[in-house]
């Protein structure tokens, strides 16, 4: 069977089996809405799959990559809480490309401010947030524990840069 895929204008994926997924109507996509431009077909594996890619001019094909795979998989929803301060510091990491610290041992500026260092004047609070993104190294862990940062090997101190999820979820604030 021969398929001018250029004339292709409507994709849809119907549901007939009775398995994990909705039956009928899964996905439905429209080249007038600019859901994809073009279509590739690929059959692979001695011919037991079929792929179909599809592709788009558009600035920002991956919102069409999540909205597939969320209809397809009907993936659940999963949220996680971060503090206030601990999303500022995503951003700004994002702004500035990586957060430095040098200090390491002191957790927070408290712990700084504690210590023979600060009391002996070796060392200013001013220079010690310079040198220590501004004190939140205290906030690092909330962010790793969600894999929203990672850190940078290529460095010589201690720096942390988003990782790709970071970056997806900042793309997302509202």
């Amino acid at each position: 069977m021969e398929i001018d895929l250029e004339k292709i204008s409507r994709i849809e994926v119907i549901n007939h089996a009775k398995n994990r997924y909705s039956f009928g109507r899964i996905l439905t996509l429209y080249k007038e809405s600019e859901d994809f431009d073009s279509i590739e077909i690929s059959i692979q594996e001695n011919g037991r799959t079929m792929k179909i890619f599809i592709d788009s001019n558009q600035e920002n094909p991956e919102k069409q990559f999540f909205t597939l795979k969320t209809t397809i998989f009907q993936m659940k929803t999963i949220s996680f809480n971060i503090s206030d301060e601990a999303f500022e510091l995503l951003k700004k990491i994002n702004d500035s490309g990586f957060a430095e610290y040098r200090d390491t041992q002191y957790n927070s500026i408290e712990d700084f401010k504690d210590s023979d260092e600060f009391k002996n004047g070796f060392m200013s609070v001013e220079s010690f947030l310079k040198r220590n993104s501004d004190g939140t190294y205290h906030l690092i862990n909330e962010l790793l524990q969600f894999n929203l940062v990672d850190i940078d090997d290529m460095c010589w101190h201690i720096t942390y840069i988003l990782t790709d999820f970071g970056k997806f979820v900042i793309s997302k604030e509202s």
